[in-house]
């Protein structure tokens, strides 16, 4: 299987109390925005990428992807996960006894970290993802999530993991170069007829 990452800036994402309890909260991924360069191509995720065929069953709340560092967990109740018009949106309620509770939930309220990020698996036929390219610019649009395995607030925004998609970005541009070639060569062919069939009845008038 391979899973990718993503990391997103959302002005939601907080550390906040209510009453004795510690919570973050933020947008692990929202919708139909265009992501930063992600070496050579961006990206878009579709409003309807997460729906009955994607499995969000068991998902955790961990620190920068990492598996010792768990916050919190949809099967345990101590993670909301809500998929809602903007994105998928993600609470998790802290445990302040935990010592790397405690620091990130001070962190997040200091403004040290305030990213987040989110692991996903598309559908490993190459279903769940579109590309085109306009003008210059190479799209991937993500249409079908799997899997979403985890939400994560992550200290370093540089991490990004586009070496393990279902295909790569070099296959894909080679693909698409290849589909313009072949339309081009169509249009001037069609053209071709159509300046043929003009002079023929130019002619015969």
């Amino acid at each position: 299987m391979n899973k990718e990452i993503r990391i997103f800036s959302s002005p939601e994402f907080r550390a906040y109390e209510d009453g004795d309890d510690k919570y973050i909260e933020g947008y692990a991924l929202t919708y139909n925005n265009e992501s930063k360069n992600l070496g050579g191509f961006v990206e878009i995720i579709d409003n309807n990428s997460i729906n009955e065929n994607t499995d969000i069953s068991d998902v955790m709340c961990l620190f920068n992807h990492k598996d010792e560092y768990i916050l919190a967990r949809n099967t345990s109740k101590t993670l909301e996960i809500i998929n809602d018009e903007k994105g998928l949106y993600y609470k998790a309620k802290l445990d302040m006894n935990i010592t790397y509770h405690k620091d990130l939930y001070l962190s997040i309220q200091r403004g040290d970290i305030n990213k987040s990020s989110f692991a996903f698996y598309l559908p490993q036929d190459g279903s769940g993802e579109k590309w085109e390219k306009i003008g210059d610019k190479y799209i991937r649009r993500i249409t079908q999530f799997r899997i979403i395995s985890d939400v994560s607030p992550v200290s370093n925004a540089a991490y990004q993991n586009t070496t393990s998609m279902v295909r790569s970005f070099e296959e894909v541009k080679k693909e698409l170069e290849e589909e313009i070639v072949a339309e081009s060569k169509e249009e001037v062919k069609e053209n071709n007829v159509n300046e043929y069939m003009h002079k023929y009845i130019t002619l015969i008038k």
